[in-house]
Formats: C-alpha cells, sequence, structure tokens
C-alpha cells in the first residue's frame, strides 16, 4: 500500500508515514483498521493524502461551486483509495465517500496518463473554486 502511495501523481502529495490510530499522537497521519478489513486503511490514507493536497478549506461563493468541489474532493479520495488498494471496493464493505463507484472503478481502468489527467482536474476545481 505505501508504494502505490507514493506512486500517486506529483499532484497528491503523501504524508512520510501513516501509524495506526493509537499508537501515536501525530494527528492526521493514523487510520482506522476497522473489522480487520484493510479496506477502511486505504481509504484513511486516500482521505489524508487528499486533505493534505487541497488548500485550505473557506465557503464557496454559491452552492453550485461548493457541490462541484465537494463532488471532486471525494472523487478524489475514492479513486485515491482505489489506487493505494490496487482494487476496486469489495462488495463486503459499505459506505465511502458519497459518489458514483462504478465511474470512478472505470477511471481507475485508463491508462495511467489518464488517470492522471483526470486527477489533475479534479485537482483543478478543488484549487480553483471561488471564495466567498
Amino acid at each position: 500500500m505505501s508504494d502505490r502511495a507514493a506512486s500517486l501523481p506529483r499532484e497528491l502529495m503523501a504524508p512520510k508515514s501513516f501509524h495506526e490510530e493509537g499508537l501515536r499522537d501525530d494527528q492526521g497521519t493514523r487510520f482506522l483498521l476497522l473489522d480487520g478489513e484493510l479496506w477502511f486503511v486505504g481509504e484513511s490514507m486516500a482521505s489524508r493524502i487528499v486533505h493534505e493536497s487541497s488548500p485550505p478549506y473557506c465557503e464557496a461563493t454559491n452552492a453550485n461551486a461548493e457541490n462541484r468541489r465537494d463532488k471532486a474532493y471525494m472523487e478524489l479520495i475514492a479513486w485515491t483509495t482505489i489506487h493505494i488498494m490496487g482494487k476496486v471496493q469489495p462488495v463486503t464493505v459499505h459506505g465511502g465517500p458519497p459518489v458514483d463507484k462504478a465511474a470512478v472503478a472505470r477511471v481507475a481502468k485508463r491508462s495511467i496518463e489518464q488517470q492522471h489527467a483526470w486527477v489533475r482536474e479534479r485537482m483543478r476545481i478543488i484549487k480553483e473554486t471561488p471564495c466567498g
């Protein structure tokens, strides 16, 4: 998982390390291992990576801009999780970012260049959302 996290496109910056919750005090780089399912570890890592790669939150100028940014943010978490895990979300795991998981899974099957372009587009949306 850490090797795949290290191979993310340059727009997504992974912390140098992650630690299971409760082992250290460092906020933000911890992950939860729920029900012995590694998917939640990957999702925790992906969430932190997208958070660290995004500008500080500000309220958008309007609801459409806010919804567009939120969708791009959640899609990035879903894609980053697939990338880190090397597979799509197992059918036995429920929840996760509220996105079209099948659409994000299709992106993950594209060429690496196409995937990176998709990531860049979502990061552009996040970074260029006007603040109110």
